[in-house]
């Protein structure tokens, strides 16, 4: 079993937890320490994300998008609406991505592929900051991501794509066939990388 190697100066918060074992203790994070440590992204991205914020305060509806086309009020096509659907998405999640990418190690592509997936473009889940549905509340989406790229990082399952997260073409190769997702999944989340180009907000060279 190859052992984590994760960054020291990333998980000094939790080393009373996690040094000594090559697993960290996911239910030794807080929800409140999620949101903490999720602190460590750039602050001067965080700073761009509220001014696209304003820019993009909420989705493109469709029915307003189909009566402005039908009123020849708009002639944006159907493909530069998912450019727009695409940004609103990215203003809520690629920060929060790139964070846990930072933090966990997990490809920033896997973790914004897998939310569309489960959230869906508006990136709105029904239970707040629950991208990835797993059944409670988060206070902040950071901590949403992180705590879906800690439980990632530490399943044995998740570790071939982990050890090759600096490889974007091989962890793209490995994800294809990883028991985590059912075939169905798989095919969605990797498409998802492919297509809309997530594997551009990867940090696999930041560290």
């Amino acid at each position: 079993m190859h052992h984590r190697e994760f960054p020291r100066k990333s998980w000094k918060f939790a080393e009373k937890f996690v040094w000594g074992s090559s697993r960290p203790n996911v239910s030794a994070f807080a929800l409140a320490a999620l949101h903490y440590h999720s602190l460590f992204g750039s602050l001067c991205d965080d700073g761009y994300i509220k001014k696209l914020h304003a820019v993009f305060p909420q989705p493109f509806d469709e029915e307003l998008f189909s009566e402005l086309r039908y009123r020849k009020l708009l002639n944006l096509d159907f493909d530069q609406k998912k450019g727009l659907d695409l940004t609103y998405f990215l203003s809520r999640t690629a920060l929060p991505a790139r964070t846990a990418d930072l933090l966990s190690g997990v490809p920033a592509a896997i973790l914004l592929a897998e939310c569309m997936e489960l959230s869906g473009w508006n990136a709105e889940p029904d239970v707040a900051n629950d991208f990835f549905l797993v059944g409670h509340s988060f206070p902040s989406a950071c901590a949403s991501f992180l705590d879906r790229g800690i439980r990632l990082a530490t399943d044995a399952t998740f570790e071939p794509i982990w050890i090759s997260r600096n490889e974007p073409s091989l962890y793209l190769r490995r994800l294809r066939s990883c028991r985590l997702w059912s075939s169905q999944e798989r095919f969605d989340i990797c498409s998802s990388i492919e297509d809309c180009h997530f594997q551009l907000f990867d940090s696999s060279g930041d560290r």
